[in-house]
């Protein structure tokens, strides 16, 4: 944990106050550090300044103890941003999406996602100088939130870039009946194509890199057999304070959910789950939905 807190901290730093120059960088930092490394944040907790020691800051997390959500997580995804940062168009504010997307994580309610995109908000308003932009604003707020519903926002995005695509194809070849450059920046009309096919490639390059996204939160689903039981395991541990102990009750959650998530078609829709991430995932979901099959009949036979 310790390892995965200090690249969590210094990533932060850097965007903080290197690149965006947010001039609470330290307070806000101790405050994402002592939420990632113990219990989950409240959104309504009222924070103070650095003059608060991370100690007290810990006590005042809410209840819901973090085994997977936690520091770890956004440091396995940091390192999987470091992996495929060459395919990624918006750098900062997808490390940004990567350390605010779990800030506020309490399996008891129902908002984490966009109580944590809220807390991105007020962080962002910190930055005057306009080295972040609304529309980067907009984009980290829309991934975080999107988290909710992974696969609901992955196949709308992915049709979305499909679309795109195809209107930047459609656009092209409409520009291509041009004799030269020279003469489509002379027609107004063709300064509005060229503007066009900016503006999709604008949009799509967001779609794409919030896919990015969503694919890697869900990579945990194909690790090799014996990290993925780690990963059941803790999110087990995370839920128990929902059945006060009674595991019965959150194998039946689980199953639904399994069986749920088994129906899709496919659960990655960029360009980093192929199919031996789709194959991988697809066998540790079933293993895990057979293994809490076995439980419950072991259980009733009791």
């Amino acid at each position: 944990m310790h390892s995965a807190l200090s690249l969590v901290q210094n990533c932060f730093i850097s965007l903080s106050k290197t690149h965006f120059k947010h001039p609470h960088t330290a307070e806000w930092t101790q405050k994402i550090l002592s939420h990632l490394s113990s219990g989950s944040m409240d959104e309504n907790s009222n924070f103070e300044t650095s003059s608060l020691a991370l100690s007290k800051q810990k006590q005042l997390a809410s209840s819901s103890p973090r085994f997977y959500h936690n520091a770890t997580h956004v440091a396995n995804l940091l390192t999987l941003f470091s992996k495929y940062e060459s395919l990624i168009y918006h750098k900062n504010p997808f490390q940004l999406v990567i350390i605010f997307h779990d800030l506020v994580y309490n399996v008891k309610r129902k908002d984490n996602e966009a109580a944590s995109s809220r807390e991105f908000l007020v962080w962002s308003g910190g930055v005057t100088d306009g080295s972040l932009t609304d529309q980067d604003i907009q984009w980290v707020k829309r991934t975080i939130d999107a988290t909710a519903h992974h696969l609901r926002y992955a196949k709308m995005w992915y049709e979305r870039v499909r679309e795109i695509r195809r209107e930047i194809e459609e656009a092209r070849v409409r520009m291509r009946h041009l004799d030269n450059v020279s003469l489509a920046r002379s027609d107004n009309t063709d300064d509005d194509t060229i503007g066009k096919i900016q503006r999709l490639t604008d949009t799509l390059r967001e779609h794409e890199d919030s896919l990015r996204f969503l694919d890697m939160d869900l990579e945990v689903l194909q690790w090799e057999r014996q990290r993925y039981e780690e990963y059941a395991t803790q999110i087990a541990q995370e839920y128990a304070v929902l059945f006060d102990g009674d595991m019965s009750q959150y194998r039946k959650g689980r199953l639904t959910f399994l069986q749920s998530f088994l129906k899709e078609d496919r659960f990655y829709y960029s360009d980093l789950g192929d199919e031996t991430w789709e194959r991988r995932a697809r066998a540790n979901l079933e293993w895990e939905r057979e293994k809490l099959l076995a439980e419950d009949l072991e259980r009733n036979a009791l």
